[in-house]
């Protein structure tokens, strides 16, 4: 489960890096907006790069949310899990004391074990 976190938190750092390079990238296509290329090599030089770049960077980012996601589905998949298993050990462990046959040798050991199950 503590890997599964750290998971969780590298994929939440990650998604915060590609928060940063799409800033980075919508400073790149203003500053591609101002140089003075004309016609066919702007979209060759300029375009093609930008839109590749913003592509990769989408698809990126779906991946990480994904995998985000499923870590978070996981975690609490893991968690509901631990529960029932606590749960059931302790459905075990009173079943044991109320299955006891031990009523007790004395008066005081009969209010010590009232005590402790009443």
């Amino acid at each position: 489960m503590a890997s599964n976190k750290r998971c969780i938190w590298k994929t939440r750092a990650l998604e915060h890096e590609i928060g940063i390079y799409q800033n980075l990238v919508m400073e790149l296509e203003k500053t591609a907006k101002t140089l003075p290329l004309s016609g066919s090599i702007h979209y060759d030089e300029v375009d093609m790069p930008q839109r590749q770049v913003h592509t990769k960077l989408q698809e990126l980012q779906t991946l990480a949310k994904a995998r985000g996601k499923k870590l978070e589905e996981t975690l609490e998949l893991h968690d509901f899990l631990r529960e029932y298993e606590d749960i059931e050990e302790w459905i075990n462990e009173q079943k044991q004391v109320a299955s006891s046959e031990d009523y007790g040798a004395d008066y005081d050991h009969v209010l010590v074990s009232y005590n402790a199950n009443g």
